[in-house]
């Protein structure tokens, strides 16, 4: 079996799905510069650009409002889909007809207007904090899933437990799908369990390509436990053929001890008819 890389789980923050409301912007400041009607204005020299009708300034604020909700509160799939679905057919609805003008016309002060500046000034300031966000602070923590560990990964803090990979499972969670298929790019929930001394759940929130590394997790718990099994299998035929020497060993020094107490000398036979003649002699003389 081939040896599995390294996993490196990052959990994102809620602002990952936070990047379509910079790019809308960007494209609504595009438009306010180069289609917008300009209008001057009093405390400056240059004109400012603003696009006629109130539609460019209600979406942008929808959108800010669709993804605030999306990303701090946790819906149901089904409560999610319908709200979603809900502003997406309200607004083609509206841009269909033509009537979004009509129906801001008939509420008083909802003349939503936002010129190229504004668009330009809240688009960068949220990438800017998206960028610092996504590349930058989310790999000061990260979990590293490893061959035969899992260990979290923390810069300056103190060093993690270690934690054993063959008492660890991993599965997707699909609880805010809708989410993370509208603004996540392929990302999801990982639900790491841990068993044994250590034991306790781990919820890795919004990470990239979560299929695909969950897949690639499950194989190094797989290559953890098969290694395992391995030395196993390695260990008892060792431990067989030792203690069958040892038996061996045994018998061997128990059949030279029975030999050694069979073979011991027996005395001369001169000997033995000295000993009867004085036996005899003595015999004699008491009579």
């Amino acid at each position: 079996m081939q040896p599995v890389k390294p996993v490196r789980i990052f959990s994102h923050s809620s602002l990952f799905y936070w990047w379509p409301v910079w790019l809308i912007g960007y494209v609504l400041a595009g438009l306010s510069t180069f289609s917008a009607a300009e209008y001057s204005n009093d405390q400056r020299e240059a004109p400012i650009e603003i696009l006629s009708g109130s539609e460019a300034g209600l979406v942008y604020v929808a959108l800010l409002l669709l993804t605030l909700v999306l990303t701090n509160i946790r819906l149901k799939n089904v409560v999610s889909a319908l709200l979603t679905l809900a502003i997406i057919a309200m607004a083609g609805l509206l841009f269909w007809f033509g009537d979004l003008n009509g129906l801001t016309a008939r509420i008083p002060d909802l003349d939503v207007h936002m010129s190229a500046g504004f668009y330009y000034l809240m688009s960068t300031g949220i990438l800017l904090i998206w960028l610092l966000s996504v590349f930058v602070l989310v790999r000061l923590s990260y979990w590293k899933f490893s061959d035969g560990s899992l260990q979290q990964i923390r810069y300056f803090r103190r060093v993690e437990p270690v934690y054993d990979l063959r008492n660890v499972s991993v599965k997707l969670d699909r609880e805010e799908a809708v989410r993370h298929a509208i603004f996540g790019v392929g990302s999801a929930d990982l639900l790491v369990e841990i068993v044994g001394q250590w034991e306790h759940r781990i919820r890795l929130e919004n990470v990239l390509n979560a299929a695909s590394k969950r897949d690639r997790i499950i194989e190094l718990i797989a290559a953890s436990i098969h290694s395992t099994d391995e030395n196993e299998g390695l260990t008892e035929p060792v431990i067989e053929a030792s203690l069958t020497e040892t038996e061996t060993e045994t018998e061997t020094e128990t059949e030279t001890e029975t030999e050694t107490e069979t073979d011991k000398p027996v005395g001369d036979r001169s000997d033995l008819a000295t000993d009867e003649a004085v036996s005899k002699k003595y015999s004699s003389t008491d009579q």
